[in-house]
């Protein structure tokens, strides 16, 4: 797949479709060649829509072996507004338990604390609840090749320890972006972070402790 011109293949195939708001144009950014992720912003904007609506696209290069055990679910989206209101589109998705996955992990990986990641840790929970699974983090190690499970849990340990003193920071981010009328308890959200936290600490742990299983696997796939 040629991806330096994937951008304006999409773009091509979405610029007509009939749930663009009158008035609206839509645009696809194009990628920074040889990076991974592969990334795009789909932007759909106009001088009489306020705000303008932008979706990140990242395409991550990996072996197939990688995702394959990764949960997938198809779900119905159905348009709301517009000329193709009611139109149902099925869509692949990960499980909420391969998301909370995604998000442990990344709350520790990252360079820095994204407060994000600590909102959708909760939001998850509180809608329902999730653990993590040593297998989880395993298939994480394997799609990222550049973290380790030492490098990992030494990461996650800076975290946690960091964490508590985040709520101010955490808030005044998030209030950028949640609607005025949403209850915004910083203190929650943190103490729902650090307990998915050590439940990743936890599971990595048990990574570290059965290295085994993993070139067991390896070599059975030979």
């Amino acid at each position: 797949m040629d991806l330096s011109r994937l951008h304006q293949h999409i773009e091509a195939q979405l610029k007509y479709l009939p749930w663009i708001p009158v008035g609206g144009v839509l645009s696809v950014t194009p990628a920074k060649p040889d990076k991974n992720p592969h990334s795009f912003h789909v932007v759909i904007g106009g001088d009489q829509l306020i705000p303008s609506v932008k979706v990140k696209v990242e395409l991550w290069k990996t072996p197939d072996q990688a995702m394959n055990p990764l949960g997938v679910q198809v779900s119905t989206v159905q348009a709301a507004i517009g000329l193709a209101a009611g139109m149902k589109v099925p869509v692949p998705t990960a499980t909420l338990t391969e998301i909370y996955a995604d998000k442990v992990f990344a709350l520790a990986a990252r360079e820095y604390l994204k407060p994000r990641d600590v909102f959708d840790l909760h939001w998850l929970q509180a809608r329902e609840p999730q653990r993590c699974t040593p297998d989880a983090l395993r298939l994480r190690l394997r799609t990222y090749p550049s973290e380790t499970a030492d490098g990992w849990l030494a990461k996650a340990e800076k975290r946690r320890q960091e964490l508590p003193a985040q709520a101010e920071l955490i808030h005044t981010d998030l209030k950028r972006w949640l609607p005025p009328i949403y209850p915004l308890d910083a203190q929650a959200l943190v103490a729902t972070a650090l307990a998915a936290l050590e439940d990743g600490m936890a599971c990595m742990r048990e990574v570290l402790a059965q290295p085994e299983r993993d070139q067991a696997a390896g070599q059975a796939k030979r």
